[in-house]
């Protein structure tokens, strides 16, 4: 059993260190107290209630606190000194731009280069969208594996850095639960009413289908928004903004109630079937041919149906992922469902990003993976029972 969730999401936000590392820390680096919400000043019950996949939220936190630690988490001058880490396009970075309201990228083959990104980003006016970044920020990685303690599930992130007057993306709708938190500059975002609320996908929505924006909200440096899965949305950097930087964390990927019938109803059906012969015996002659049977047979599986609910009540049937291993079984590599995807605001982060696995940690349930370079990358502990 996974140990429960701490009263709300707090991430602790150490103090700033005396070591000077120019690619991990900013030299005016500033922290915030020890024990500091992502939410705040907005308590977790007042969230859970109110807004969680309901409506969208925006904080305005102004205080200079705030922005200034939120901008340590990355700046646009990080860019430079992590083009020399090996990064690929594609893998690593995407540069897009939104032109006619369709997504135009312009990644080049290979190496990521300092010089093509400055080039691609002033003279392109595109939109550098950094995948996972917390492979390269300690402290970034700290906030994700504490954020994923909390909501026992995948957290991701993704950094777009935009000039101004231009757009990175089309209007879209995720299947994850959206945070942003704005690092650097201004951001115009616009929302719409959801077309598939909750979605389970990620779409492009075009513009003579969405309407009219429900929200139209500037977030500046230390604010966040939050919206639910399926909200549609798009972001521009408004005139006289150098540039906006901004973090999306995403959770909540394949987590529904759904998702747990069609992850666990295929264990306890194979458990049942083990030891019910009625569901052993044949079906119907001609069934799947489409012949009827005058009912019988959807009056059989509702039965069937009722029977299963019936055990799992008592408790006599247990409740575990198809995809989980019993820990008797022998250590195997866990590549989380989802994992070859790179949705836009996604928390997958291409291929060969999850590959070496550390134990799972005990008191929190996460585990800390490695990719092929020896980058820490956050996880949910795929290993977990729940009886």
């Amino acid at each position: 059993m996974m140990p429960p969730p701490p009263p709300h999401p707090q991430v602790k936000m150490p103090k700033t260190s005396k070591t000077k590392s120019a690619k991990r820390r900013s030299s005016h680096e500033e922290a915030l107290p020890q024990k500091q919400s992502l939410i705040q000043p907005m308590g977790a019950e007042q969230f859970f209630q109110e807004y969680w996949e309901k409506k969208p939220l925006h904080l305005q936190r102004s205080d200079s606190s705030t922005s200034s630690y939120y901008q340590t988490l990355f700046q646009l001058s990080d860019l430079p000194a992590l083009c020399s880490e090996g990064l690929e396009f594609y893998r690593d970075v995407n540069v897009v731009r939104c032109v006619n309201g369709k997504k135009k990228v312009l990644n080049k083959e290979g190496r990521v280069k300092s010089g093509i990104l400055h080039k691609l980003f002033h003279g392109n006016k595109a939109t550098v969208q950094f995948h996972q970044p917390q492979r390269f920020k300690d402290e970034l990685w700290r906030i994700q594996e504490k954020l994923e303690s909390f909501f026992g599930a995948l957290v991701g992130s993704n950094v777009y850095i935009t000039p101004q007057e231009s757009q990175g993306l089309p209007a879209h709708y995720d299947d994850v639960e959206v945070f942003i938190l704005q690092l650097e500059g201004q951001k115009q975002w616009r929302l719409y009413e959801p077309t598939v609320p909750l979605s389970a996908e990620y779409s492009v929505e075009s513009e003579d289908r969405i309407g009219r924006p429900t929200h139209q909200i500037l977030l500046k440096a230390g604010d966040l928004l939050y919206f639910p899965r399926g909200t549609i949305h798009q972001a521009s950097t408004p005139a006289g903004v150098e540039h906006s930087t901004h973090l999306t964390l995403s959770t909540y990927q394949r987590m529904s109630w759904g998702d747990l019938l069609l992850d666990t109803f295929p264990s306890m059906l194979y458990d049942s079937s083990r030891t019910d012969v009625s569901l052993r015996e044949g079906v119907s002659r001609k069934l799947l041919l489409g012949g009827g049977d005058g009912g019988d047979s959807s009056r059989r599986l509702v039965s069937s149906l009722r029977s299963l609910a019936d055990r799992l009540e008592r408790g006599g049937l247990e409740v575990r992922s198809t995809h989980m291993k019993s820990p008797h079984d022998p250590p195997a590599t866990v590549r989380p469902a989802g994992a070859h995807a790179i949705r836009e605001d996604s928390w997958s982060g291409g291929p060969g990003v999850f590959q070496r696995q550390r134990p799972c940690d005990d008191n929190s349930g996460v585990q800390s993976r490695e990719d092929g370079r020896g980058h820490r990358t956050g996880g949910f502990c795929f290993t977990l029972v729940e009886k």
